[in-house]
């Protein structure tokens, strides 16, 4: 955070001067700053100020202003001061009219949005200790989650707000994504991922993503695994049988299975374009779009 120091005070003597910063190597006991110093900040809605003095005869009073405001909380000992903004300004001025040596101006912005980084890999999974909400998307970056049927896993993408441990299969390209965070408490989905924020060991059996021998998937594990934090992982009760759980590009946000009593007078075509008569469990084409059969 910049902040941008301006401003002017009347001296004893009746001069106008400059408002500053200044310490005079009295390190650990704060700085000098003049009254009337300004001190203007970005701001944001519900971030929260604190403002200290060394104390001594240094002490905060109402004659200093936050964002045009004195009815900020002073401490017993008026050397703490604190508040929180609620208005919607882009910045906030700081009028410090109490003069003397300031320790400490802290500001804690309220989390809007947490962060993931996606490697060259192009997929990873992702959990957050916070509720996440993909309703409006995040650009570049698609969430999907899994779900089981006949021993076959399917990954269907994720359009809703999730609560916070949400295990979830990211794919994007090489770089850090945004993803906002839910205004409440969402409700839990149908997902077979289970999420982890922070490392734990597994026993052996679990899936877990890699970039192995058959591609990237999901590979089951034949020992004990250690999960990394803010990871998730497929447990081993979906796919017994199976080494590998692999997803086709051409397959990804497909959110449900297609029932044949549904499709009835369709015409199913693969994926090389040939039309099948008797289509079986797969991937087609039907009326320009992708659906599977289980």
């Amino acid at each position: 955070m910049l902040i941008d120091a301006t401003g002017t005070y009347v001296d004893a003597e009746g001069k106008t001067r400059s408002a500053k910063f200044y310490n005079v190597g009295r390190v650990g006991n704060g700085t000098q700053i003049n009254i009337s110093t300004k001190l203007t900040i970005p701001a944001v809605s519900g971030m929260a100020i604190t403002l200290e003095t060394t104390g001594t005869n240094y002490k905060i009073t109402n004659a200093t202003t936050i964002a045009g405001a004195n009815d900020f909380d002073i401490s017993a000992d008026k050397t703490t001061a604190t508040y929180t903004y609620t208005g919607s300004a882009a910045t906030i001025d700081i009028i410090l009219n109490d003069g003397g040596y300031w320790k400490r101006l802290a500001v804690t912005y309220p989390k809007t949005a947490t962060y993931v980084d996606v490697t060259s890999a192009g997929y990873r999974t992702f959990a957050s200790s916070s509720a996440l909400d993909f309703t409006g998307g995040v650009t570049g970056l698609k969430a999907y989650k899994a779900t089981v049927a006949s021993n076959t896993v399917s990954f269907s993408e994720i359009d809703c707000a999730v609560p916070a441990s949400t295990g979830m299969l990211l794919k994007a390209e090489e770089g850090r994504y945004y993803i906002p965070l839910a205004s409440d408490t969402p409700d839990a989905i149908d997902n077979a991922f289970v999420g982890v924020t922070a490392a734990s060991e597994q026993a052996a059996g679990i899936y877990v993503l890699m970039n192995g021998a058959q591609g990237v998937g999901f590979y089951k594990t034949e020992n004990a695994f250690t999960v990394g934090a803010n990871t998730a992982y497929l447990p081993a009760s979906i796919a017994t049988a199976k080494s590998f759980i692999g997803f086709d590009d051409e397959a990804m946000g497909i959110s449900d299975a297609v029932q044949l009593n549904s499709m009835e007078n369709k015409a199913f075509f693969n994926l090389a374009g040939q039309r099948v008569a008797q289509p079986q469990k797969g991937l087609y084409i039907v009326d320009g779009k992708k659906v599977i059969i289980k």
